[in-house]
């Protein structure tokens, strides 16, 4: 009896002991991942705060978060069709994703590291604690990239007529990608809030609001306020590679040229959420616009406009439901930072 006790005490030691060093395993595991994400978030800030454009706008703000967009149309495999016409404006960010990616690459794949830096990008512009652990948008590490990453011949739809769609072609898009509500649609376009257009990759000029590195609801009180007339800018930008018929929006007062930097310009489809417009193929507005009735999103638009923080709940959830298109819900993981740090998510059941 008295050896069986002793081997009933010694066996209950030593499985003690092997679950404290797993415990410790898993705990030095947990410290190890928070370290990592929390290492490639400040590396992301500090690559984000080294680049400036002419204008002094951090730019690769904006082009983070577009880049993420345009991954995950179609969903987010860390791959992007660079034939595709539509997808111009973001060639370059891969580049400068890469440029951070390389130091990371066997820690996750390239469509998480874009879903990352789109987040940073948006926590910047948000004004939250530039690369902290302190976020109210979620990493869920899991995606997993095309076999060509980063690039691929698949073709993924997009707007029809691109910045020259109206509001079904955008609405159309939005719902069908990812499931937006009206809500949500409206939300997620405030991201025009952040960059500017470029003449060289889309033929639209200048910037949405004359804050692009500030991610808030100024979009939506241009929107509002101002008295937007259309022109076409291929007048005004003589000197540039030829680019016909680029319909573009901007107050009254200040009609665009090629020199006209700091002031908001806007697409069809930004008016388009608030003005019922209709457009010809090449993007032109015939009706006056204060001759056009109002969209049905445009009690939505005056609410944001009206109040950010109603603007950035909405707009948090429907960049949450971007970034995580065409991902399985089980293949996405909470993060070490979620959990330290747990919010109210715009879904529960994962």
């Amino acid at each position: 009896m008295f050896l069986k006790m002793s081997s009933i005490k010694s066996t209950t030691r030593y499985v003690v002991a092997i679950i404290i060093v797993l415990i410790s395993t898993l705990g030095n595991a947990r410290e190890t991942e928070d370290d990592l994400e929390q290492t490639i978030r400040t590396s992301i800030v500090d690559y984000i705060n080294s680049k400036t454009d002419r204008f002094g706008n951090h730019f690769l703000i904006a082009g983070f978060v577009s880049l993420v967009f345009h991954d995950c149309v179609g969903g987010c495999d860390g791959c992007i069709n660079d034939i595709h016409p539509q997808n111009a404006p973001v060639l370059r960010y891969i580049n400068e994703a890469e440029a951070v990616y390389i130091n990371y690459s066997p820690s996750l794949s390239r469509a998480d590291f874009w879903a990352l830096a789109g987040i940073v990008a948006t926590d910047m512009a948000l004004g939250y604690n530039n690369g902290s652990n302190v976020t109210q948008l979620v990493y869920r590490p899991g995606r997993v990239d095309c076999p060509t990453s980063p690039y691929t011949k698949k073709f993924n739809k997009f707007p029809t007529n691109g910045g020259h769609g109206d509001f079904n072609d955008m609405l159309d898009f939005l719902q069908r990608q990812f499931n937006y509500s009206d809500r949500q649609v409206v939300a997620i376009m405030g991201a025009h809030n952040l960059g500017r257009m470029s003449r060289e990759h889309s033929g639209f000029i200048g910037p949405w609001t004359p804050c692009p590195d500030v991610l808030d609801n100024e979009y939506y009180i241009y929107l509002v306020q101002n008295d937007w007339v259309q022109v076409n800018t291929v007048v005004k930008t003589t000197g540039h590679r030829d680019i016909h018929d680029r319909f573009q929006w901007s107050d009254r007062s200040h009609v665009p040229d090629a020199f006209d930097h700091n002031v908001e310009k806007y697409l069809n489809v930004d008016i388009a959420i608030y003005r019922n417009i209709s457009t010809t193929s090449n993007g032109k507005v015939e009706v006056p616009l204060n001759q056009t009735s109002f969209s049905r999103t445009k009690a939505i638009v005056e609410e944001f406009a009206g109040n950010n923080d109603i603007w950035l709940k909405e707009f948090i959830s429907a960049f949450q439901a971007m970034i995580q298109s065409g991902c399985e819900q089980k293949g996405l993981k909470l993060s070490p930072i979620e959990k330290q740090y747990p919010l109210e998510l715009p879904w529960s059941d994962l």
